[in-house]
């Protein structure tokens, strides 16, 4: 049985534990997004070998995307991997 890929646009607390979870079901996690340095700690440290990508390029690698940014961010963050690349 083939499983989708799994992408997090905002690898924080929240989205690094639901991505470290969908890989512990057999979901393959393709990558996340995140920019803060304890972001990066937090993927290398949970989620070893995930590439760490901007949001546009998450979107682009992965079939399920989850979206776990604060609230008013999320329509900003929605957007942008809909938008074309300049």
């Amino acid at each position: 049985m083939q499983t989708n890929s799994v992408g997090v646009i905002g690898a924080g607390r929240v989205g690094t534990v639901l991505a470290a979870k969908f890989r512990a079901a057999g979901y393959t996690i393709s990558a996340v997004s995140g920019h803060s340095d304890a972001t990066r700690m937090r993927v290398e440290t949970m989620l070893p070998g995930v590439e760490v990508l901007e949001p546009r390029d998450v979107a682009a690698v992965s079939d399920i995307l989850i979206l776990s940014v604060p609230d008013d961010s999320l329509v900003h963050v929605a957007e942008e991997p809909a938008a074309p690349a300049l």
